[in-house]
């Protein structure tokens, strides 16, 4: 029992260093990509209908990620927003699947398998990218490929808030989010 405290006691400030590095990282990210814009991108949601986001003059809430592994992560974030997206109606929300880097013929049978997976509302607010996404790595300054994204875009396009993480460390703070709506 005695061996368990001990390592614990030595562990506590390597979990509490691990902690505050993964937190600072959405700080960090937000920091960087505050007044940047995200470049307008055409896109097509699941249910068919040609979109494009951020959606010009309208704040837009995207949950977004670049690959396999960063779009679990955003769906971790999409469900985290949805009590945020319900109360603020004015704020168009969407989750967002960047696929420009998987091959063509294989594009298809993502979309599909993404949309077979889900409601008729939900294809509403799933989108797909396949332009840009170089753009948009910069504009978020996307460097690590399991992490899923959320960013907060007003309606002249500038990036509001933003933040990052894997998908068991991404979080979304509603009140961070309702202190960049305007009043």
């Amino acid at each position: 029992m005695r061996d368990h405290r001990r390592i614990a006691h030595k562990l506590a400030p390597a979990i509490v260093i691990a902690t505050v590095l993964a937190l600072s990282g959405g700080i960090l990210a937000q920091a960087q990509t505050a007044g940047t814009t995200l470049p307008s991108t055409a896109a097509t949601t699941l249910a068919g209908a040609a979109i494009s986001l951020p959606i010009p003059g309208k704040i837009t809430l995207l949950a977004l990620g670049f690959s396999r592994a960063s779009g679990t992560a955003a769906g971790v974030a999409w469900k985290q927003m949805q009590p945020f997206c319900a109360a603020h109606p004015q704020v168009a929300c969407y989750q967002v699947a960047v696929l420009q880097d998987a091959p063509g013929w294989i594009r298809g049978m993502i979309e599909r398998g993404l949309r077979n997976a889900r409601t008729q509302a939900e294809r509403e607010q799933f989108v797909t990218v396949v332009t840009n996404e170089q753009a948009w790595k910069q504009a978020l300054h996307a460097t690590d490929a399991l992490a899923g994204y959320a960013v907060l875009v007003g309606i002249d396009g500038r990036i509001l808030w933003q933040t990052q993480g894997q998908e068991a460390t991404l979080h979304i703070d509603a009140q961070a989010l309702e202190s960049h709506l305007p009043k």
